[in-house]
């Protein structure tokens, strides 16, 4: 032992015939690692004074729209304030300015920030980079397998029995250098790419909250001009126009000023990344020479074999451990069955126990539901919070893009079919969704990413279709033709002869009703549909249930090349969803633990703890739906003037095993208005052969309990339709009883 001790770590050459080759090999690698370090550190700075000369043009280009509002204000305060004509030019300039930060400055930041992306970005290209240069130096090893050293083939001749292995030891240092390179795989999951994707991340993170508070505030600026050019209507107190306008000029200067300083706080946060990065493949670089050369000098043979059996003794377990855990998977898999049956047993004793009114939780029930505020009494509610907060949580479809959450792929979607379209081809696209899902937001940011590259128009199918004339007439209007034509057959040449444009309809719900014949007038629309759909670009809104339906009755599917389904399917979408309106308002969240807390010996939960309760019963609650969602928030949210915060309190669940205890006739009656989206009492009264009068009602009796609500159509009768609040539990309850497919 005291002689191997003794011995230097590198052998000298007489006795090591490796050192033929590995003092080229490693002076090899070395020059690879300073060319890829070479080659890394010009690309870093090339792209350091790209940003850096963007960032400038965007700013500057900030500073003109500014500009632009800051004559256009002053000019406004020379006139004559409450001229209509005066500021319906001022809002006209603020409407313009926002299309230009929106269509021209932000897209060009965008394509700057794409070159940078951690998945194509200069973090991995640098570690590619040194790889390939690596694999280069390959080149130098010999491919045939070399004997041992001299002094190992002698130590080995002490040990008796120790010459059988002497073959074994025979491994070529190429191919054992060659197991040694990174793959793919290895360097995408690099700390120097997770540490550079990271950073990046949260630099476009605030460069995207930068976007949205300026598209946010502009199109609250200019809503608010326009509002003063309506005509005058009465109003309960006088508006202070010369007021108005100087809240809107103030906010806008501050929205761009704020930008401004946000903007150069992000863009520095991503310099800093894209500058740490020589220095961290350096490192990298260094750490990867010093294992080769203790792999081939120190350890040498014994310690490549080693290596070389351990990754062959890896590979192996892998696939042992992978088919073990199949194995497990199935155990696992019977024993949640199980579980899950013994689950649905317990569930079923508690439901019968409170369909027999155990406690009184039915009653309980019913009162908490009926005291539910409805969409007005919830607004008065949130007029204690900032006027920015009610207006970032309004209840209600998107505009545009800015908080559109987990829909890439959708919109990647849409550009796919208006490619196709544009090339003539035939497309038509439904979009499916639950009553609040997103469907009308999803649409409406289609609207405003592709309106600006070809005619849109935008209609609503706001009349049920049960007769020729019905359909006719609603062409005739959306046609503005005076007078609607003769025949259904005239309908697909009028068409042909309109411009080809994009046509979004919304309300696909209407298209029957589930009576004898109520099908027909959806089956002469959707052949309308395919003899146009070169021509027109249709995009239908369904409802789920009635989709559902009309494609059992008419095969709807077959009618469309695309779908396209919203709802958010986890918490974490659907709680970005509502954090993105909360950063964007700039305001303090705090989320307050349950009055019990602290009874116990428990440690309070941290605000992480209650955040995530506080998302995950909100989705069990909404189903993923989003109008639910944001329902829910503003019912648990407070203004604490004290902090200048927003709390918000524990949700407050309720037990929706009630809805069984309401009746066949009332559970078939919501089934009904499920499958067809609303329904009016006379169609009710249709479908159910009733009266009118019994079936208001019977209608009457659900909206006593906030289950249904009434919308006025088009032509002003009353429709009732299901409350997104309970869209969940209802859905989920009639499919349990075999009542909704």
């Amino acid at each position: 032992m005291d002689e191997m001790s003794d011995q230097p770590s590198q052998p000298p050459a007489t006795d090591t015939p490796a050192a033929d080759y590995l003092s080229p090999f490693f002076h090899a690698l070395e020059e690879a690692a300073r060319q890829a370090l070479g080659k890394t550190g010009e690309r870093v700075n090339a792209l350091h004074q790209a940003i850096e000369e963007e960032s400038a043009q965007v700013i500057g280009q900030l500073h003109g729209v500014l500009a632009t509002l800051e004559r256009a204000f002053s000019l406004e305060g020379e006139t004559t304030q409450t001229d209509p004509q005066h500021i319906s030019r001022l809002a006209e300039v603020v409407d313009s300015q926002s299309n230009l930060v929106f269509r021209k400055i932000r897209p060009a930041m965008d394509r700057r920030l794409k070159t940078v992306a951690p998945r194509r970005g200069p973090a991995l290209a640098a570690l590619e980079l040194a790889s390939r240069g690596y694999a280069e130096c390959a080149r130098f090893l010999p491919e045939e397998p070399q004997p041992p050293s001299p002094t190992l083939e002698k130590r080995l001749g002490r040990i008796p029995g120790a010459r059988l292995f002497l073959d074994l030891l025979e491994v070529s240092p190429r191919q054992l250098y060659i197991e040694s390179l990174p793959n793919r795989e290895s360097l995408t999951e690099h700390p120097l790419v997770r540490n550079y994707a990271a950073a990046h991340e949260k630099a476009v993170t605030q460069l995207a909250d930068i976007w949205r508070g300026l598209r946010f505030h502009f199109d609250l600026a200019s809503e608010e001009i326009f509002a003063l050019t309506e005509a005058e209507a009465p109003r309960e107190e006088p508006v202070d126009t010369a007021a108005v306008l100087a809240d809107c000029h103030t906010l806008l200067v501050e929205t761009c000023n704020d930008a401004e300083t946000k903007l150069i706080a992000g863009r520095n946060r991503l310099l800093e990344a894209l500058l740490a990065l020589p220095g961290a493949l350096e490192e990298s670089n260094r750490n990867f020479i010093d294992r080769i050369r203790e792999e081939f000098l120190e350890t040498r043979r014994w310690g490549n074999l080693r290596r070389h059996y351990q990754r062959q003794a890896r590979t192996l377990a892998a696939d042992w451990q992978g088919k073990a855990m199949s194995l497990i998977d199935q155990g696992k898999e019977e024993v949640s069955r199980s579980a899950a049956g013994l689950s649905q047993n317990t569930n079923l004793l508690r439901n019968v126990q409170t369909l027999l009114g155990k406690g009184g939780r039915v009653q309980e029930t019913f009162l908490a539901l009926t005291d539910l505020p409805g969409k007005e009494t919830l607004l008065e509610k949130s007029a204690s919070l900032p006027r920015l907060y009610q207006r970032l949580f309004t209840l209600g479809p998107l505009r545009n893009r800015e908080f559109l959450v987990a829909r890439e792929e959708e919109l990647e979607d849409f550009e796919e079919v208006f490619v196709r379209w544009q090339e003539k081809k035939a497309c038509s696209v439904a979009v499916i969704g639950p009553e609040g899902s997103g469907k009308t937001s999803l649409l409406n940011s289609f609207a405003s990413e592709f309106g600006a590259r070809g005619e849109l128009l935008e209609l609503n199918l706001d009349l049920r279709l049960q007769q020729d004339e019905d359909l006719l007439r609603i062409f005739a209007r959306w046609l503005d033709d005076e007078e609607p034509l003769a025949s259904i057959q005239e309908l697909p040449e009028r068409i042909l002869q309109e411009p080809r444009r994009v046509v979004i309809v919304e309300g696909g719900h209407n298209l029957g009703l589930r009576t004898v014949g109520g099908y027909r007038m959806a089956r002469a629309f959707m052949q309308l549909v395919m003899a146009t759909r070169r021509h027109w670009l249709w995009i239908i809104s369904f409802r789920k249930y009635p989709w559902v339906l009309l494609d059992h009755q008419l095969g709807l599917g077959q009618f469309f090349t695309h779908q396209i389904r919203t709802l958010f399917h986890d918490q974490e979408n659907l709680q970005e969803a509502l954090l993105l309106r909360q950063r964007t308002s700039g305001i303090e969240l705090t989320f307050v633990p349950p009055e019990n807390q602290g009874s116990d010996q428990r440690p309070a939960a941290t605000q992480d703890q209650l955040r995530q309760r506080f998302f995950r019963d909100l989705f069990e609650m909404t189903s993923g739906n989003i109008d639910a969602a944001i329902y829910h928030w503003l019912l648990h949210v407070s203004w604490d003037a004290a902090s200048s915060s927003v709390q918000a309190s524990p949700l407050k669940r309720f037990e929706f095993n009630f809805l069984r205890a309401l009746g066949r006739e009332n559970l078939f009656a919501l089934a009904e208005v499920l499958n067809h989206g609303a329904l009016a009492a006379d169609e009710y009264a249709q479908i159910f052969r009733r009266s009118v009068a019994d079936a208001a009602n019977l209608l009457d009796s659900l909206v006593h309990f906030n289950i249904l609500r009434i919308e006025k159509s088009t032509e002003g009768q009353p429709t009732y339709q299901l409350n997104p609040v309970f869209f969940g539990p209802v859905s989920a309850t009639l499919e349990s009883m075999n009542i909704l497919h």
